[in-house]
């Protein structure tokens, strides 16, 4: 039978052997694994599953004559398809009721062109209704949609993205592949993610939240159960990489989208770039920040204010701009005829020019 070292032994052993234990201070504290399920209990009602479907075409008499149907036949099913409306489905996704009136807020593009929208909600068992589409803006991809007011609606509160840092927990809730509600968990892995080409209005949150075909439209939710995202898109080929439309902007323009109001966007008529550290140097940029432009619209805004080519815009009615997606929000976010002041960097001289915003004209589907 093998003899047990002692505590006393062992130590000395060890210590015989050139290592020594780590004190009991050096240790690392024992921490619980985290518990997310009161989070997800909180969220899970309010998120809902939208179906967009669109208007099934109705065969003319003289296709349903040639499809040999025969003449009676063929009559009698033009006559009942004069009466009857089919639908197909075209989209499906998700969304997240925000208040007890039945407001849903989800992605502009899960419920584009669609001639129907249901919407299957969960109090009270599986339920099923006809949804209105109060608003949307295509700019942002967000959508504003109503279902019957009800009492038992469950209400997922909104946060403020704008506090969001890299590293935060947060939560991807919704229908992905239509398999049913879906809770993954993952953080925050960037804040103001733009030039990815998805929409006008980037300013994306970078999630590892699991976010699949369907969840589009569900809410990305912090610590405290509050939605701080609409889920939008994922990155493809790269796993662990999906975006999410931080909330504030859906906030911004509720108001006028319960109203039933179009949201009216600014634009300056230009195209540009992060400036390069070589750039900077070359064009003697001070702090070495700003945005190249590098494309301007004939009789644009921009042009109109005698914006030129390689140009750097610095500031942008008084706030510093370093990035071209900050530009483009902040550019968005007035509507046009407003008149702004733009600070450019132009052969190492700072001048400072006033434009009055025109109108971005985005076709929605």
């Amino acid at each position: 039978m093998k003899k047990r070292v002692g505590p006393l032994l062992a130590v000395i052993l060890l210590a015989a052997c050139g290592h020594t234990p780590p004190s009991p201070s050096t240790r690392l504290p024992a921490s619980p694994l985290p518990d997310f399920s009161a989070v997800a209990r909180q969220t899970l009602p309010a998120v809902v599953n939208i179906y967009a479907l669109k208007e099934e075409p109705r065969p003319s008499l003289s296709e349903l004559i040639h499809a040999n149907l025969g003449m009676y036949d063929a009559l009698s099913t033009w006559v009942r398809g004069r009466y009857k409306t089919r639908y197909v489905e075209s989209d499906a996704g998700s969304g997240f009721i925000i208040n007890k009136r039945g407001y849903i807020l989800t992605n502009y593009h899960v419920v584009a062109g669609a001639d129907r929208i249901i919407v299957r909600t969960a109090h009270g068992g599986e339920h099923e209704q006809d949804a209105r589409l109060l608003g949307s803006d295509p700019a942002s991809d967000v959508a504003l949609l109503k279902i019957t007011a009800d009492y038992r609606h469950h209400v997922l509160p909104l946060g403020n993205s704008d506090t969001l840092e890299p590293g935060e927990w947060v939560f991807a809730v919704g229908n992905p592949y239509g398999i049913g509600k879906t809770f993954t968990v993952g953080v925050v892995s960037a804040v103001k993610r733009g030039g990815l080409g998805l929409i006008e209005m980037e300013d994306f949150i970078q999630t590892d939240a699991a976010i699949g075909p369907g969840g589009s439209g569900g809410p990305l939710v912090n610590i405290n159960g509050e939605a701080v995202g609409i889920n939008t898109a994922v990155q493809s080929g790269g796993a662990g990489i999906a975006f999410a439309v931080p909330v504030n902007i859906a906030a911004a323009i509720m108001v006028p989208l319960a109203a039933g109001k179009q949201i009216r966007r600014g634009t300056l008529g230009l195209t540009g770039e992060e400036l390069t550290p070589e750039a900077a140097r070359h064009l003697r940029v001070e702090g070495g920040e700003g945005v190249l432009v590098t494309a301007i619209l004939r009789g644009g805004p921009a042009h109109s204010a005698g914006i030129q080519l390689n140009d750097v815009i610095t500031a942008f009615n008084g706030e510093k701009i370093t990035r071209y997606a900050q530009l483009k929000k902040s550019v968005l976010s007035l509507p046009p005829g407003m008149r702004v002041k733009i600070t450019v960097v132009r052969e190492r001289k700072i001048n400072t020019v006033k434009a009055v915003l025109g109108e971005i004209k985005i076709k929605k589907s």
